[in-house]
């Protein structure tokens, strides 16, 4: 009987562990498809660690791991091949993002909240806790400009947007004149205060501006 319970428990523990997923930043073995910088693509069992690692710099030698469809063997894939990942038809992309528990950049998977086809990017990082002191979640939201580099993404909260938010978001979409001059004089719905105890207003004000200025004409 005893034998018997201990191979249920293990068996119980065997399947919890089996696979998971916390953050865009702490999963394990998901089924899901990295894309890479040439647009070719892999699917399987995919493992990323970051999610206890934020304090460390960018590392260019970072890696995830998968193993791919078939295969029973985990592989290790530089960061510095991808763009990202899909699980189910969410996408994450790997950005160079500023956080600031530390106040230094990260390599990083954000999740995509505006269409592949966007002018402008919108992302969340979703934090579990497991990275700062407080062990509080926290979401953070990075734009990507049309003209920004693969990588690049600017932290909503940083100084490249805010305080002046008006001044330096118009300038963005200089080239829409309506959006632009709704912004500069602060219309509603479309700028950001210094400081906000509402937590999805900079996903919804951008969110805005970027969807009208997608059909600007």
């Amino acid at each position: 009987m005893k034998l018997f319970i201990f191979s249920l428990a293990v068996i119980f523990c065997s399947c919890s562990q089996a696979f998971y997923f916390e953050t865009p930043n702490d999963v394990y073995r998901m089924k899901g498809t990295i894309l890479f910088n040439d647009n070719t693509k892999l699917t399987g069992d995919i493992t990323i660690p970051f999610e206890e690692n934020y304090q460390a710099y960018i590392n260019t030698g970072q890696f995830i791991q998968i193993i791919p469809e078939g295969k029973t063997t985990e592989e290790r894939v530089s960061l510095n091949s991808i763009t990202g990942y899909y699980i189910d038809s969410n996408f994450y992309a790997l950005k160079r993002v500023f956080l600031f528990i530390d106040h230094n950049d990260h390599m990083l998977f954000v999740k995509r909240l505006t269409s592949e086809h966007s002018k402008i990017q919108l992302y969340i990082l979703h934090q579990s806790g497991k990275s700062n002191p407080t062990g509080e979640e926290t979401d953070d939201y990075f734009i990507s400009l049309p003209k920004s580099g693969p990588y690049e993404a600017i932290n909503t909260r940083s100084a490249k947007l805010i305080p002046d938010f008006d001044a330096k978001m118009s300038a963005f979409v200089a080239d829409c004149p309506p959006i632009a001059d709704k912004i500069r004089s602060r219309a509603d719905g479309y700028f950001l205060p210094f400081v906000t105890i509402d937590r999805f207003k900079h996903r919804d004000v951008l969110m805005k501006i970027i969807n009208e200025y997608n059909n600007c004409q």
